[in-house]
């Protein structure tokens, strides 16, 4: 029987292999197996992806998301950066295809092929079809490449092509490496993932214990303290994370824990399910592993700084606390966090992420209304931006922070704009930098590219200090858009978390005002203004440079009718 669907095609290609197995068979075994073990199996299972083809050098992928499609490859070439044997080049295209016995043909097959012969190595090569299905953190990561004839087809295709190895894109790891500028001194911690081992021989059972590595490979990466590697064999990491998925039956367990380099058990523990129910268990279990997991690592690290005085900090140890007291983005918050920013910077004036960590502090204590907090350092912004500019070139997250300072002082929301398209296209996968560029699109009045900001921020990054900006830059831009029942949903998860960031309570307000509920709108914010006393609609449209237009002012609407004085 012919099966007839529309669905997205990856196709990926080894370059050179004939001439890579002539020349060392034996290393380039090892380094496929490496491959698909490591990150090619745990990125397509991660994403839902089926493999349908295996031609030895190349796959045929199949997934019924274009955006997982995409996320999947550009995870794999990211992945693949600065690889000393293994470069593939991939091409995505959605059309119709016909799965017939062991086989698969159709428009959607031929056309990804195509563009994977199209695409460079390290690249990836998508259709006109599939650019148009992106959101707006991914399309800006590609560069259109025209209309091309491509061998075969009846038809130009509209190409665009993505390159992840380009600088200041993620490293060789498959982790987003901080470009974190000289700070020899002492790094941040480092988690090396082990591929999740099963002895079950079915195949579901393997495609889920993949599925599992890749989730956690992409919670963890999300977070922006933390370098990730996934490796077989670890060397020298600070953590390592080790699983094994055990079946009898359609039970399921998991069992899971953390060491430490210098030995001894961070952490611990067992999961356990059923295949009947196998996509909630995996849900439910990458989100609660990485909880557990993170949770303990914050608990070390805090440990460890708590030992170490001010003083004794190196740069890295004293931008960490800044990022691990970023937390609440309160008056507390923001004072402390500039504190161990600026000692950082003082300790290392080349240290790209203390600069990032410190004026993005500045300014959000700014836009907040906290100036008790930021007063004391406002005669070192200038300092810190022109220090922090050329180092900017090599840190996207650094990059984009100096854009935002440039907005504050000149109000050029063109340039905002460029600035943070160029670091979407650089490959921004850490939720402080997708926090970032939602937030400056909530300044810019732009709520539907801010909420796609957020709401990759807030599905990878769940576990980051930088989860409650996310939350409260997310029930704004909700505002914005005229989304109300989203907008308070996002509030009341942000004030769970802290009942002193006013960002949250100012969306609350506004969204229960505008959807006619007017009481809750009141008690929202008779609590922000005893927060921030002196808030005023003037102030918070000034000291963030909102433009006019109809979505910030829907904003300031529900601010007045909320009771905010003008």
């Amino acid at each position: 029987m012919v099966d007839r669907r529309l669905a997205a095609i990856l196709a990926a290609d080894v370059v050179g292999y004939s001439r890579l197995m002539g020349k060392d068979e034996e290393r380039t075994l090892k380094a496929l197996r490496s491959l698909r073990d490591e990150l090619f199996g745990p990125a397509v299972a991660g994403h839902k992806g089926k493999v349908v083809k295996n031609l030895g050098d190349g796959w045929i992928v199949e997934f019924t998301s274009v955006v997982e499609a995409v996320n999947c490859a550009l995870q794999i070439q990211t992945g693949l950066v600065g690889h000393e044997a293994i470069k593939l080049r991939i091409g995505i295209h959605i059309g119709d295809i016909v799965h017939d016995h062991d086989d698969i043909f159709g428009d959607g097959v031929n056309v990804a092929a195509r563009l994977e012969t199209f695409a460079e190595p390290g690249t990836v090569a998508i259709s006109d079809a599939v650019f148009g299905s992106l959101d707006g953190t991914l399309r800006p990561s590609f560069d259109n490449a025209g209309a091309q004839s491509l061998k075969n087809i009846s038809r130009p295709i509209q190409v665009w092509t993505c390159s992840p190895g380009r600088p200041g894109s993620p490293d060789s790891s498959g982790s987003v490496r901080s470009s974190s500028g000289s700070s020899a001194d002492g790094g941040r911690p480092s988690i090396a993932i082990q591929p999740i081992a099963t002895s079950d021989n079915r195949h579901e059972i393997r495609e889920l214990a993949d599925a599992l590595t890749n989730d956690v490979q992409s919670y963890l990466q999300a977070v922006n303290w933390l370098t990730v590697l996934t490796t077989a064999n670890p060397t020298n990491e600070t953590y390592v994370l080790k699983a094994a998925l055990r079946s009898s039956g359609s039970k399921l367990r998991l069992d899971a824990h953390v060491t430490a380099k210098h030995g001894g058990n961070v952490w611990s523990g067992k999961f356990d399910g059923d295949i009947e129910s196998v996509f909630d268990w995996q849900d439910r279990v990458g989100e609660d592993m990485i909880a557990q997991v993170l949770g303990h690592l914050l608990d070390a690290e805090r440990d460890k700084l708590a030992d170490v005085s001010l003083e004794e900090m190196t740069a890295a140890q004293c931008e960490l606390a800044a990022q691990l007291h970023f937390a609440l983005v309160d008056n507390e918050a923001f004072e402390t966090t500039l504190r161990f920013a600026s000692s950082a910077i003082k300790k290392d004036p080349q240290f790209a992420d203390a600069y990032a960590t410190a004026i993005v502090s500045y300014l959000s204590g700014v836009a907040s209304g906290s100036t008790k907090a930021t007063e004391p350092y406002r005669h070192c912004l200038d300092n810190w931006i022109e220090a922090a500019t050329p180092l900017a070139l090599a840190h996207p997250r650094l990059d984009l922070v100096v854009g935002i300072a440039m907005y504050f002082r000149e109000r050029d929301g063109a340039s905002l704009i460029d600035t943070v398209n160029r670091t979407l296209r650089r490959g921004a996968s850490d939720i402080a930098t997708l926090a970032n560029c939602g937030w400056s699109n909530v300044w810019l009045g732009r709520p539907q590219d801010a909420i796609d900001c957020f709401d990759r921020a807030l599905r990878l990054g769940r576990f980051s200090p930088w989860m409650l900006p996310a939350l409260g830059g997310a029930a704004l831009a909700n505002v914005q858009a005229g989304r109300y029942e989203a907008a308070i949903s996002l509030s009341h998860k942000g004030i769970e978390r802290s009942q002193s960031f006013g960002a949250n309570y100012r969306a609350l307000a506004a969204a229960c005002a505008l959807s006619g509920r007017q009481d809750e709108a009141r008690e929202a914010m008779g609590t922000l203004l005893q927060l921030y006393p002196d808030d005023t609609v003037t102030k918070n449209s000034v000291r963030a440079g909102y433009p006019k237009n109809e979505f910030t002012e829907r904003y300031f609407e529900g601010l007045r009718l909320a009771g905010m004085p003008e």
